[in-house]
C-alpha cells in the first residue's frame, strides 16, 4: 500500500513539474468574420500552429493573400501574449486563414488573434460557440471596427452563441426590411438570433467571457471586469521629494472637504437632467475611493502617485460642485464660463508678473515646476478662448460640448493653483535670486527640434500630452521664460520617445523600464539630496513597474501592459528632468555671489488668497493646490477630470464692508460670495493694489453686479427652501407651483441681467488696462551682464 502511495505521489510531482510543457496546445483555431467591400459578410477560420523556435511570427503563403496590416496584427497578438505567459519567445507562431476571399487584410481580427494566441499557450481549448471582433493594441485594449452588425449576423448563422464586440459598439444603425433603425445589438441578437452579444474593452475581459458558461451570462448585467487595486509596499522617499509629501497631507484633507461640499451642492441642485445628476453622483463616489488610495500612497512614500490621485479626486469634486451650483454652465449660450475664464486670466497675469521678477536659485526646480503649470494654464485658456462653439443638433451633444469647455477651464484653474504652491516651496528653499533667464535661450533648441520631428511619427491623438507640452515650450520661448521652456520641451520629448519605444515591436518594455530605472538610480546616488522632481517621477515609475508585476501575477495582462507603458513614460520623464535640472543647477552654482539678490523675507504676494478660483472656487483655507497629473499615467484615460466653481474666499472683506453701508442687500450676496463667487483681486498683495484689476472701472457697475448676484442667490435659496417645504409636506402642491414659478422667473430674469452687466464690466476692465509687463521685464533684464553659453542636451528620437 505504501509502495503504491509513494509512486502516486511521485507521479503527481512529475505531472505538476511537466504542466507548462504539456499545457501548450500545438495548434488551435476559431471562427472569424469580415465584411467585403460590397457589404457581404464572410466567415473564415483563423488557425495558429506553435513550434519550438525563437519567437518568430509567420503568415501562411497558401490560401488568401495576407496583407501587411494583418501581418502586423499577428505580431501585436504575440507581443500582447507576453503579458499572460512566460516563455513566449521559445516558440514560433504560424498563422493561417481559410477563407473564400482572395485577399485578407486589416486589423479587425486583432482581438481574435490575441485570444487564440493566449489560449493556445495556456493550453485552453476555445469553445466553438464563441466568436469575436475588434482590433488589439500593444497594451491589450480592444478597439472599434466596422460592420459589427453584419459580422454578428454572420456569426449567428455559423452557430456562434456568444459574440464579443468592442466596447461602445452595442448601438448599431442598420437598414432592415422595416427601414433604417437604431437598435440595441445585444437585445436584438438575443431576440432574433438567440445569440448573446457582450461588449469587451480589454483582452482581460475577452478571456473572462470566452471561457465562461454562456448560459450563465446575463446580457443585462454584463459589466467590465473589475480590476483589483494594487497596494504597494512602503518606501522611504528621498529628502528632496519630501515637500510634496508634506503638501499631500493638506491636499487630501481639502479634497475630502471638497467632496463633502460637492455632495451637499448636488443634494440641492436645480439641475433637472437625471442622466447628468447620475453621472455627477457616480463621479463623487469614485472620488471618495480615489482619495482613500491617495492617502495610502502618501503614507507609503509614493508622493507623486498620491498627488495625482488626490488631484483627480479633488477636481472631480470641484466639477460636481460647479455644475450643481450653477446649472447654467451647461448652457452653451451662457456667458458665465467666459467671465470666469477672463477673471482667471487676470489672476494668472498677476502671478506671472511675480514669477518674472526673479528666479529663486536654491529652489529652482520647484520654480520651474511652478512656471510650467502656469504656462499650461495660460495655454489652456488661450485654447478655450479661440475654440469655436459648434452648433449641435441634439441636447445631449450640446451638453457634452459644454462639459468639455468647462473641463478646459477647470484644467487651467487647477494648474494655476498648483503653480502657487510650488512657487512657495521654491521661496522657502531659497535665500538668493536672479532675474534673467537669457543664458538658457538656446539651451533647449535640440529638444524642440527633436520633439517636433517626433510628433510627426506618432499617430493622431496618441501624443496629445506631448503636443501640449511642446506648445507650452513654444509659448514659454516666446515670452522669454527659458527655464520652463527647456523643461517643457524635454518633457514633451520624453513622452514622445515613450510612445515610439512602445510602437517598436522589437523593444521589450519591461526590460527597458527596469534598465532605465537602475541607471538613473545610480546617477542619483551621487547627489542624494537633490533632484526632487526626478525622485518623484522615478518613484512613480517604480510604482508602475511593481504594479505591472502584481497584475501579471493575477493574469491581468492588459492592466500589466498599461502599467508598463505608464512606467516607461515616467522614467523617460525622470531622465530628461535629471539632465535639465543638472545643467541648470551647475550653471547657477558657478556664478559669483555678487550676481544674486537676497530673497530673505520675500513671500509670494498671492499667498494670502487661499488659492481660491476666479469662479469663486471650491477652495478651503490654507491654500488649494495639488500637483497636476502630467498625463503619462493613462492620461487621457479619465474624461471628466476637473472642477472648481463658486466656493472660495472670493472678495476682499474690506470691499464688502465698503458696500454694505450703501446697500444692505449686498450683505446676503457677500456672505454667499465669501464662500462661492468669482474672486476679483488678491488682498494684501505686496506691491499690488487690492483693486488694481479694476482701475478705471465705474464702481457703480461693480455695485450693480454684486446686487444682481445677491438677488440671484436669494432667489435660488428661496426655490430650494420651497422644494424642501414641499418634500416634507409643509407646502401644498398648488402653493409650491405658484412659489416655484415666481422664483424660477426671478432666476431666469436675474441671470440674463447679470450676464449683460458682467459683460459690460469686463469690457470696461479690458479697455482700462494699459500696463505692459513685457517692457518691465525687458528693462530688468538689460541690467544683467551677458552669461556664458551652457551645454546643450540632445535626446535621440
Amino acid at each position: 500500500m505504501n509502495h503504491f502511495l509513494g509512486w502516486g505521489i511521485l507521479l503527481v510531482v512529475v505531472m505538476m513539474s511537466a504542466t507548462p510543457t504539456f499545457a501548450i496546445l500545438s495548434d488551435s483555431s476559431l471562427k472569424v468574420f469580415a465584411v467585403a467591400p460590397d457589404g457581404t459578410a464572410l466567415s473564415a477560420t483563423l488557425k495558429l500552429e506553435l513550434k519550438p523556435g525563437d519567437g518568430e511570427v509567420w503568415s501562411s503563403v497558401s490560401g488568401p493573400l495576407v496583407g501587411t496590416a494583418t501581418q502586423s496584427t499577428e505580431k501585436i497578438a504575440v507581443k500582447v501574449a507576453k503579458n499572460y505567459f512566460e516563455g513566449v519567445e521559445k516558440y514560433d507562431y504560424f498563422f493561417s486563414i481559410d477563407s473564400e476571399a482572395s485577399v485578407v487584410d486589416g486589423p479587425s481580427a486583432g482581438s481574435a488573434m490575441a485570444l487564440l494566441t493566449v489560449s493556445t499557450l495556456e493550453g485552453k481549448v476555445l469553445p466553438k460557440e464563441v466568436g469575436l471582433t475588434g482590433t488589439i493594441t500593444n497594451t491589450g485594449e480592444i478597439g472599434p471596427v466596422g460592420g459589427v452588425f453584419e459580422k454578428a449576423k454572420e456569426a449567428a448563422k455559423n452557430g456562434i452563441k456568444l459574440f464579443l464586440i468592442p466596447a461602445g459598439e452595442s448601438r448599431q444603425v442598420v437598414k432592415l426590411p422595416d427601414g433604417v433603425q437604431n437598435l440595441n445589438l445585444p437585445e436584438y441578437a438575443l431576440e432574433e438570433w438567440g445569440m448573446k452579444v457582450v461588449e469587451t474593452g480589454t483582452l482581460d475581459e475577452v478571456l473572462k467571457y470566452a471561457f465562461s458558461d454562456i448560459g450563465e451570462i446575463d446580457i443585462s448585467e454584463t459589466t467590465p471586469l473589475e480590476i483589483p487595486t494594487y497596494i504597494p509596499e512602503k518606501i522611504e522617499a528621498a529628502k528632496a521629494a519630501q515637500p510634496l509629501g508634506e503638501l499631500n497631507t493638506k491636499f487630501i484633507q481639502q479634497t475630502r472637504d471638497a467632496i463633502t461640499r460637492a455632495q451637499n451642492s448636488l443634494n440641492h441642485t436645480l439641475l433637472d437632467d437625471a442622466g447628468l445628476i447620475e453621472v455627477l453622483s457616480r463621479s463623487l463616489s469614485d472620488s471618495e475611493k480615489t482619495v482613500n488610495e491617495a492617502e495610502l500612497l502618501t503614507q507609503n512614500g509614493y508622493h507623486y502617485s498620491a498627488g495625482n490621485l488626490a488631484f483627480w479626486a479633488r477636481v472631480n469634486a470641484y466639477f460636481v460642485e460647479d455644475v450643481s451650483e450653477s446649472p447654467e454652465l451647461i448652457d452653451l449660450e451662457s456667458g458665465m464660463l467666459r467671465d470666469w475664464a477672463e477673471t482667471l486670466n487676470d489672476r494668472i497675469n498677476v502671478q506671472q508678473a511675480v514669477f518674472d521678477k526673479t528666479v529663486p536659485i536654491e529652489g529652482v526646480e520647484w520654480y520651474i515646476a511652478a512656471q510650467q503649470r502656469l504656462t499650461w494654464a495660460q495655454e489652456q485658456l488661450q485654447a478655450l478662448e479661440s475654440a469655436p462653439v459648434i452648433v449641435v443638433a441634439t441636447e445631449d451633444a450640446a451638453h457634452a460640448q459644454a462639459v468639455t469647455r468647462i473641463q478646459d477651464y477647470e484644467f487651467a484653474k487647477a494648474w494655476y493653483e498648483s503653480s502657487q504652491e510650488f512657487y512657495n516651496v521654491a521661496l522657502q528653499q531659497s535665500t538668493k535670486g536672479l532675474k534673467t533667464q537669457t543664458p538658457f535661450a538656446e539651451y533647449y533648441s535640440d529638444f524642440l527640434k527633436n520633439a517636433e520631428n517626433g510628433l510627426t511619427l506618432i499617430q493622431d491623438g496618441a501624443g496629445e500630452d506631448a503636443e501640449r507640452r511642446l506648445n507650452a515650450a513654444l509659448l514659454d520661448q516666446a515670452k522669454e521664460r527659458h527655464l520652463s521652456a527647456a523643461m517643457n520641451a524635454a518633457s514633451a520629448l520624453a513622452l514622445i520617445n515613450g510612445i515610439l519605444i512602445e510602437n517598436d515591436g522589437e523593444k521589450d518594455i519591461r526590460e527597458t523600464l527596469e534598465t532605465k530605472i537602475t541607471n538613473l538610480e545610480e546617477k542619483l546616488k551621487q547627489s542624494p539630496d537633490k533632484y526632487g522632481w526626478v525622485h518623484l517621477y522615478l518613484d512613480h515609475a517604480k510604482f508602475y513597474l511593481n504594479s505591472a508585476n502584481y497584475f501579471k501575477g493575477i493574469n491581468q495582462g492588459t492592466s500589466a501592459a498599461n502599467s508598463l507603458s505608464s512606467g516607461l513614460s515616467l522614467v523617460l520623464l525622470a531622465e530628461n528632468t535629471y539632465e535639465v535640472t543638472k545643467d541648470v543647477q551647475k550653471y547657477y552654482n558657478e556664478l559669483p555671489e555678487s550676481q544674486f539678490t537676497s530673497l530673505n523675507g520675500i513671500v509670494n504676494p498671492i499667498e494670502g488668497v487661499d488659492g481660491s478660483s476666479p469662479s469663486g472656487g471650491s477652495s478651503s483655507s490654507g491654500g488649494t493646490t495639488i500637483p497636476i497629473s502630467i498625463g503619462s499615467d493613462g492620461t487621457g484615460s479619465i474624461t471628466v477630470n476637473t472642477g472648481g466653481g463658486p466656493n472660495g474666499n472670493a472678495i476682499p472683506i474690506s470691499w464688502i464692508l465698503g458696500f454694505v453701508v450703501i446697500f444692505l442687500a449686498v450683505v446676503l450676496g457677500a456672505t454667499y460670495l465669501t464662500r462661492s463667487r468669482i474672486e476679483r483681486a488678491p488682498e494684501g498683495a505686496a506691491g499690488f493694489s487690492p483693486i488694481s484689476s479694476n482701475r478705471g472701472v465705474d464702481n457703480g457697475k461693480l455695485f450693480a453686479v454684486d446686487e444682481l448676484e445677491a438677488r440671484l442667490f436669494a432667489a435660488k435659496q428661496g426655490l430650494r427652501h420651497a422644494q424642501h417645504q414641499y418634500s416634507t409636506g409643509h407646502l401644498s402642491k398648488e402653493s409650491f407651483e405658484e412659489v416655484s414659478t415666481h422664483y424660477t422667473d426671478q432666476i431666469q430674469g436675474t441671470s440674463k441681467n447679470l450676464r449683460k452687466a458682467t459683460a459690460d464690466l469686463r469690457s470696461q476692465e479690458r479697455n482700462g488696462k494699459t500696463v505692459s509687463m513685457k517692457n518691465e521685464r525687458a528693462a530688468n533684464q538689460s541690467n544683467w551682464p551677458k552669461k556664458k553659453s551652457v551645454k546643450k542636451v540632445t535626446k535621440k528620437k
